[in-house]
């Protein structure tokens, strides 16, 4: 069973129209609202282990991409970058954009209070870092930032007990095949 992400962690093959799976145990996403930039860091990059052969071909049209999938056209790239640290491959995406709104819906994020932007954070994530308000409501938490916000952060990890991570690679080898 693939782990049900919201977008944050779960979107980097989607921004690149690639149908497979690809998962970040870790990331971290600032959003700096006074230059319309944004910058995702993507640590340990895995994908479910029947989506593994299809990665390697897939990185290469990654890597090669110079901008993201027609579906978003409010972002543009401005860089991508993987990199490997230890026995992990990460990437940091950095991108601008022309419509706020078009980034929350990209990226999940829900209005509340007078349109404040928020993020729910899901049972398969766990918060490491933010700028904004944790709020605990019934059984649901989020992360509330003011609309005068000049910067966003958030800091997100996968859970170690997700249901089918057991089942998750590393790109570290398909990485490496598809960058020589």
């Amino acid at each position: 069973m693939i782990p049900e992400l919201n977008h944050v962690l779960f979107y980097f093959a989607a921004l690149f129209a690639v149908n497979i799976t690809i998962i970040s145990e870790e990331s971290t996403l600032l959003i700096d609202r006074t230059q319309n930039t944004a910058r995702i860091e993507y640590y340990g990059l895995i994908t479910p282990e029947k989506d593994a052969k299809l990665v390697e071909a897939a990185l290469q049209g990654i890597i090669q991409s110079e901008q993201l999938d027609d579906y978003y056209t409010p972002m543009q790239l401005l860089s991508l970058n993987f990199y490997q640290k230890g026995q992990k491959i990460n990437a940091e995406l950095n991108f601008t954009f022309s419509d706020q709104d078009a980034l929350w819906e990209l990226l999940y994020f829900s209005k509340v209070e007078q349109g404040q932007p928020a993020y729910v954070i899901l049972e398969q994530e766990k918060l490491i870092a933010t700028n904004g308000k944790l709020v605990k409501a019934q059984n649901l938490e989020y992360i509330q930032w003011d609309n005068q916000s000049p910067e966003i952060r958030l800091s997100l990890r996968l859970r170690k007990s997700v249901a089918g991570r057991d089942s998750m690679v590393s790109l570290t080898n398909y990485w490496q095949v598809a960058t020589r």
